[in-house]
């Protein structure tokens, strides 16, 4: 079982990614005490592995401490998700290294340059630094002390036509000679559907198929590329390279707006007590339902289908 544990570094985060909600209101930094608590919560229901997130728990100071406290309770595997800013500190990285716990770094780059890079995340060169540059030495540092590194983007309007340097510039990174590399590619959830908030940066599901295919088929064979949560249909075939997570069959019936067929919800939990966020909840379409992949699938974000519709998918009937 695997918990989440989130712990934020300050009021604000370094990076202010524009398609994060997090600046739009203060972060609350938990004290030690509270972080203990909400680390005891989850051991004490099972968990065996922790993904720790936030905004960002590579800025919280005692971040070496907690993975420890996790080691020596038990817990097998410790994920941590951080834009990977802080590790450009050499003796922190390595004070990670020492707790002696399995940790895997989940650390993003949205641009294989600093302009794109640094676009995205809204985090030009500071006094709290460049976050490109940052990101970089600060998986550097990781590959240098030992400490497993995943890599993740996001695509985005800003990094759709960037998507194959972003991969080659993660393998040259990772690479330790024969190593394999392990990189995620997602969409990015909306979490505000209003059109002035994700016009300028929101790349709607639905369009990824070509950057998806392009990317896949120029990727090094040393990688081992996933693509989260996008439809097959996207893709425009069937492919094991697409993970979706939390398969649920559909529950509940909505009505689409008019300039959009009517949907269902497709990952309504079983459990009514369990509530899914709103931006969170995805949804079968007209054509879901002649597609013969359609229970390996979970569909599109309603609030993708609200503002972008279906147009040009089309449903695997072979």
């Amino acid at each position: 079982m695997t918990g989440i544990l989130t712990l934020n570094g300050r009021r604000t985060c370094m990076n202010k990614c524009v398609f994060c909600p997090g600046q739009r209101w203060p972060n609350r930094v938990l004290t030690w005490s509270e972080a203990i608590n909400d680390a005891n919560t989850l051991i004490s229901i099972g968990a065996t592995e922790i993904t720790i997130g936030g905004r960002d728990p590579g800025e919280w100071e005692k971040l070496p401490e907690i993975v420890e406290y996790l080691k020596n309770a038990g817990i097998q595997l410790i994920r941590i998700r951080t834009h990977g800013r802080t590790l450009k500190n050499l003796e922190f990285v390595q004070r990670l290294k020492d707790t002696g716990a399995l940790i895997t770094l989940d650390t993003p780059l949205y641009g294989s340059t600093e302009e794109i890079h640094n676009k995205i995340t809204q985090s030009k060169s500071s006094s709290l630094g460049n976050a490109f540059q940052d990101t970089i030495q600060g998986i550097k540092n990781c590959v240098k002390v030992g400490l497993p590194i995943s890599g993740y983007t996001g695509l985005t309007q800003g990094n759709k036509e960037d998507i194959n340097n972003i991969l080659n510039l993660y393998r040259a990174l990772l690479s330790t000679g024969e190593e394999i590399t392990i990189i995620d590619i997602s969409s990015l959830v909306i979490k505000y559907p209003v059109k002035l908030l994700i016009q300028n940066w929101c790349l709607p599901t639905k369009d990824m198929g070509p950057y998806l295919r392009e990317a896949t088929h120029a990727c090094d064979p040393k990688v081992i590329l996933t693509i989260h949560e996008v439809p097959y249909c996207v893709y425009g075939s069937y492919t094991p390279l697409i993970y979706n997570e939390n398969l649920c069959k559909p529950r509940k019936s909505i009505k689409g707006k008019k300039s959009s067929p009517a949907f269902i919800i497709a990952n309504t939990p079983s459990d009514p007590s369990q509530q899914i966020p709103k931006f969170l909840k995805r949804a079968y379409f007209e054509e879901c339902f002649n597609c013969n992949l359609r229970q390996q699938c979970m569909g599109l974000p309603v609030y993708e289908l609200q503002l972008f519709g279906s147009s040009n998918l089309r449903a695997f009937r072979d």
